[in-house]
């Protein structure tokens, strides 16, 4: 029963912060808000880009093609969040790789 009145509360929560929380969201994809403005500056600044820079199709293909390389073969130790990103070694392969070591 306490998992009932959980979501009871969570959709009275929903509805009272809809209003809001749509108004906010218009705000930030209007460029009227910048809430974290503080944190992006120097982030743009140390990548040399803007926030009014158009991407080219180049460099959205190399982002595309980097952003999972690198999320794949991070340096930290993080083979359980490699299994939940599609990172793992394919289950065909797992006995072949294993048994040649």
């Amino acid at each position: 029963m306490g998992f009932f009145w959980t979501i009871v509360v969570l959709v009275i929560a929903l509805a009272v912060a809809w209003r809001y929380l749509g108004a906010y969201m218009v705000a930030v994809y209007e460029g009227r808000v910048h809430f974290f403005g503080f944190l992006e500056r120097p982030i743009y600044r140390a990548l040399g880009t803007s926030p009014e820079k158009e991407q080219n199709w180049k460099r959205y293909g190399a982002s595309m093609i980097i952003s999972p390389g690198s999320r794949c073969w991070s340096p930290t130790p993080c083979s359980a969040s490699r299994a939940t990103s599609g990172c793992s070694t394919p289950a065909p392969l797992r006995g072949a790789l294993t048994s040649r070591l």
